[in-house]
C-alpha cells in the first residue's frame, strides 16, 4: 500500500519527463534552418566549397551607411524558405563555467559562410557587419528573388521570428542558460563536426531531453507551455574535443 501511495504521490506532484520521441515536430523555418546548420557543418569539415556556396546563394546581408546605421536588412531563403533570426533577446546565463570563447570555431551563420569562403576556407573570426560578397561567383538574380519574398507576398517580417546563440564548450562541459516561452515552443542544437551534443530542457513542470550515451551530432525538442513562463535550457558537450554549437528557439504564442 505504501509503495502505492508513493506511486500516486510521484505522478501527481512531480515534474514530467519525457524524451524528446513525440509527435511535435518542428515547424518549417526551423526544420530548414536547422538542416542549413548541420550542411555547413559537414560541409566545414569536408572542406567544400560548393556546398558552402549553395547553403547561402539565396542569402542577402546587412548593410550599413557610413554612420553604421542599417540601410539593407539581412534575409535568408534556404530552400524556397524564409528563415528571420535574431540573437535571442532575454538569454539569461545560469551555469556557464565551462565555456570557451569562439574563435576558432564554427560559427554556422550565413555571414561567417560568406567570410570563410572569401577567405578560402580559412577559419576567421567574425569581426565586422561588412562581407566581401564581390570576390564570390553568386548569382545576383537571386536577390531579386529576395525583393520579391519581401515586398510582394505579404510576409510579415517579424511573423516567424527565430532565436539563436552560438557558444563554445570545453571537452566535456555543460552550459545553462534560462529563457523564457509561451504557448508552442521549439527549439533545436547543432554541435560542430564532428563533435556531439546532449539537449536538456527543465522548468518547474516539466523535464524533456534529446540525448544518447555518446551525445547526437542534431537534437531537437518541441512542447507546450499553458501559459508565459522562464524555463532553462543545457547543452553537455560529448566530445573529446573543444566544440562550438548553435541553439535556436521559435514560439508559437
Amino acid at each position: 500500500m505504501k509503495n502505492l501511495r508513493y506511486i500516486l504521490f510521484v505522478f501527481c506532484f512531480c515534474p514530467l519527463a519525457a524524451s524528446a520521441q513525440t509527435e511535435e515536430k518542428l515547424c518549417e523555418e526551423m526544420t530548414m534552418f536547422k538542416e542549413y546548420c548541420f550542411r555547413v557543418r559537414n560541409a566545414v569539415e569536408k572542406h567544400d566549397a560548393d556546398e558552402l556556396i549553395d547553403c547561402i546563394v539565396k542569402w542577402q546581408p546587412s548593410e550599413f551607411d557610413e554612420n553604421g546605421k542599417e540601410t539593407q536588412r539581412e534575409m535568408f531563403i534556404y530552400k524556397n524558405v524564409l528563415i528571420e533570426k535574431t540573437p535571442f533577446s532575454d538569454l539569461q546565463a545560469v551555469d556557464t563555467a565551462d565555456e570557451i570563447p569562439t574563435e576558432k570555431h564554427l560559427k554556422f551563420l550565413p555571414q561567417y559562410v560568406d567570410e570563410l569562403l572569401v577567405n578560402d576556407l580559412e577559419t576567421i573570426n567574425l569581426t565586422s557587419a561588412h562581407h566581401l560578397r564581390s570576390s564570390i561567383n553568386l548569382d545576383r538574380m537571386t536577390y531579386d528573388a529576395l525583393a520579391f519574398v519581401q515586398n510582394f507576398l505579404g510576409l510579415e517580417t517579424d511573423s516567424k521570428q527565430i532565436e539563436y546563440t552560438v557558444k563554445a564548450l570545453k571537452s566535456g562541459g555543460k552550459t545553462t542558460y534560462k529563457t523564457s516561452g509561451k504557448g508552442r515552443v521549439e527549439m533545436f542544437a547543432v554541435s560542430e563536426n564532428p563533435g556531439t551534443l546532449n539537449f536538456y530542457v527543465k522548468s518547474p513542470k516539466l523535464v524533456l531531453e534529446d540525448s544518447a550515451p555518446n551525445g547526437k551530432a542534431q537534437a531537437e525538442l518541441v512542447w507546450r507551455m499553458s501559459s508565459d513562463g522562464e524555463f532553462e535550457f543545457t547543452i553537455e558537450n560529448k566530445s573529446e574535443k573543444p566544440q562550438s554549437f548553435i541553439v535556436a528557439k521559435f514560439q508559437n504564442k
